[in-house]
């Protein structure tokens, strides 16, 4: 494993008000991963490493059925923290984290995350911040998979991944998508030929575009009426 630059660290919030001292102990006690597109992070159920955070890249936090079917919870692009329960419940990783494209993660072992929260309010803050914004999002997607139907949960998930990536490209495959709104393929794809017939998005060679973000978002209140 490598070690990162101190001030590379402050692309996380966690750690963006630490001192230059403050930042080089944490990199001191940290290590850096460096993974190559469709690499395996973590597995769930396994070991906690500690806390993980994304530097460069991006990753998707996914659980995988004894049948080899995936669920994806989200995707983590620069700057986002994954892991982060075990670190106080002294459990085991949540779910899977595999690499979306080649990325860059940072591995805070639990003890040293808990001291910062002990030194830092500022870093309790960001960390009850992340929490809620978690929450948030967790009760929104119940929310669209309760009241949505397909057609509106693939217009939001393509509305909220393209967003989280900073991206117009939709970053994931369509069995991807699939998994995400709980749908089967084939039922995802006719719901891609409406929004691409419909003008809110584009494909092409695989990769679905979005095209006008408005109406794609026509889409999700239509499918919430």
């Amino acid at each position: 494993m490598d070690k990162v630059d101190s001030e590379a660290l402050r692309i996380s919030s966690y750690f963006l008000e630490l001192t230059p001292s403050e930042l080089e102990w944490v990199r001191r006690n940290t290590e850096l991963l460096r993974k190559e597109k469709g690499a395996v992070v973590l597995v769930e159920g396994a070991e906690s490493p500690g806390l993980l955070i994304v530097l460069s890249g991006s990753v998707k936090v996914c659980r995988v059925s004894p049948s080899g079917r995936e669920q994806i919870l989200r995707l983590a692009n620069a700057g986002d923290s994954l892991n982060d329960v075990p670190v106080f419940d002294g459990g085991t990783c949540p779910a899977t984290v595999i690499t979306v494209e080649s990325s860059e993660i940072l591995i805070v072992p639990a003890p040293v995350f808990r001291e910062l929260l002990f030194r830092h309010s500022t870093v309790a803050v960001q960390l009850l911040q992340t929490f809620a914004k978690r929450l948030r999002q967790v009760t929104k997607l119940a929310t669209d998979l309760t009241l949505m139907d397909v057609q509106g949960r693939v217009a939001t998930a393509l509305d909220v991944y393209t967003r989280v990536a900073r991206s117009d490209e939709f970053p994931l495959n369509q069995s991807e998508l699939a998994s995400i709104v709980g749908a089967r393929r084939e039922v995802v794809a006719r719901s891609l030929k409406e929004l691409e017939d419909g003008g809110a998005i584009t494909r092409d060679h695989g990769h679905v575009i979005v095209s006008n973000r408005e109406t794609l978002r026509t889409f999700q209140q239509n499918s919430a009426d």
